[in-house]
């Protein structure tokens, strides 16, 4: 197999980085790549870089995307990728030589693989191992691909390789201008795929310490903001593709995943504020609306203490309470909570 792979690369003052980034890519064992390198507004060296590794690099391809942000200088890479796999690598990050390699292997001895993934670690600026394990995962080899597995791998896209004829028939691009913008890529891809395949070796590298295009103190003050963004951005994805029960499903999984990561960053007032919101919006939406599902009518009934993935809000919940959600069922007595997975 010979296939084209466009690897992305959304790039922003990052002159400190992207010589090694751009050496990993460009030296990998698997030549067929088109390197796309999508700059948003750089004001440092970072275009001069970019435009001499051109000069010795047919592959590389600089298109500019002034304040598009990560998600939109992503969705600027997609735009002009013509390789049948597309892979994402962030500019102050970089790649083992054989990743690809390995990659398309994959791919040609699994027709029907429809994501491959591999391990990565993070490494501070002397390139030492981090304790961090967040991008490791216990899985090995052709996985069917539920939803178990996609709460237990990162949502971040550069640690993959996905098939560009899924992203162009589902329409699958980043939300633009926000945070949060890796997760809803990630469900929305994995929203229609059904196979895929683990590569059990760490295979890229992030730089540790602050990311280059998530800045925390900027995220941290549009966090509200940025997950009710990807939820109106998920929503819209599922509307506009007409999905069915199943996918229904999972986008409620979808929206608990974001309510446990709301749960410990934001006082009562402002989360509450923020699923009324939630709330307001399926009402709008019949094909959301219609599903007789509890976790569905306490969220269009404001009835957030009813669902168990928001936690217990109120003191009679504690006395006594059973709570049945989507992906957990928790009984309260005298103080005492019983928590049950569901499957």
């Amino acid at each position: 197999m010979n296939k084209k792979i466009s690897v992305i690369i959304p790039t922003y003052n990052c002159e400190k980085y992207i010589e090694k980034c751009l050496n990993s890519v460009i030296n990998q064992t698997y030549k067929n790549l088109e390197i796309i390198c999508s700059d948003d507004g750089s004001v440092d060296n970072t275009k001069a870089i970019l435009q001499k590794y051109q000069t010795v690099d047919s592959r590389i391809i600089i298109k500019d995307n002034p304040g598009g942000y990560i998600g939109g200088n992503r969705n600027n890479g997609l735009k002009y990728a013509t390789g049948e796999f597309v892979a994402f690598v962030d500019c102050d990050d970089w790649l083992e030589p054989d990743v690809y390699e390995k990659a398309i292997a994959a791919y040609k001895n699994h027709p029907d693989v429809e994501i491959v993934l591999w391990q990565a670690d993070e490494r501070d600026e002397s390139n030492n191992v981090t304790p961090r394990k967040y991008y490791y995962y216990s899985y090995s080899g052709l996985i069917n691909f539920d939803i178990n597995k996609v709460f237990s791998v990162a949502d971040v896209p550069w640690n993959k390789m996905y098939k560009k004829s899924i992203i162009d028939k589902y329409n699958i691009l980043f939300p633009e201008n926000t945070y949060c913008e890796d997760t809803a890529f990630w469900w929305k891809y994995t929203m229609v795929i059904s196979k895929a395949y683990f590569l059990k070796e760490i295979l890229y590298h992030k730089l540790s310490g602050e990311d280059n295009t998530t800045k925390t103190e900027q995220y941290k003050k549009r966090e509200l903001e940025s997950r009710l963004n990807v939820i109106m951005d998920i929503c819209n994805f599922y509307k506009l593709n007409n999905f069915d029960k199943k996918h229904f499903t999972y986008l409620m999984y979808f929206i608990c995943f974001l309510a446990v990561k709301l749960r410990y960053t934001t006082d009562a007032d402002k989360k509450r504020d923020f699923w009324d919101k939630i709330s307001d919006y399926i009402k709008t939406e019949t094909n959301l609306e219609k599903f007789n599902h509890p976790f569905i009518k306490n969220i269009l009934d404001k009835r957030y203490d009813k669902i168990p993935e928001f936690g217990i809000n109120h003191f009679r919940d504690k006395i006594f309470s059973y709570k049945k959600g989507i992906r957990k069922s928790v009984l309260c007595l005298f103080g005492i909570k019983i928590t049950k997975k569901l499957d």
